[in-house]
């Protein structure tokens, strides 16, 4: 007994078909023989499931919504740095801004959590503007 891989196969069906049906009719009749079509975004979740870690994905997902969960006036002045382990680092353009997120802290910590549907947030880190390139 012979054993081919899925190339294989499709290869051996491909010269089969040609040889009975001749080129053109060949290539409509090997479309049964094919996996159904999938939808892009689809294949891209899976591949970027496959590619990234967790934590990275989190990161992107937060970048997005981050306007949605603090709204549009808090939006325009902060910005998602990133996500290391279980704290997000958020840039303010002011530090009066700085006090105005603090006391929204664990508000913030809820809605990324609930929004997630995970606890990847346990502590959340507000630095003013420029702040992440200083050491």
């Amino acid at each position: 007994m012979v054993f081919f891989n899925k190339r294989g196969k499709l290869r051996i069906v491909s010269g089969l078909l040609r040889e009975w049906y001749g080129d053109e009719r060949a290539s409509r009749e090997m479309s049964v023989h094919c996996p159904p079509p999938r939808e892009l975004g689809e294949v891209a979740e899976q591949l970027v499931a496959q590619l990234l870690p967790q934590e990275s994905r989190d990161a992107m997902n937060l970048a997005v919504l981050w306007p949605q969960l603090v709204g549009k006036q808090l939006a325009a002045v902060s910005n998602f740095v990133g996500l290391k382990k279980t704290v997000v680092t958020i840039e303010v353009t002011h530090p009066v801004w700085l006090r105005e997120f603090n006391a929204l802290k664990k508000v913030l910590i809820t809605k990324i959590n609930t929004q997630c549907q995970r606890d990847i947030c346990r502590e959340l880190r507000f630095i003013p503007t420029g702040g992440r390139y200083q050491k």
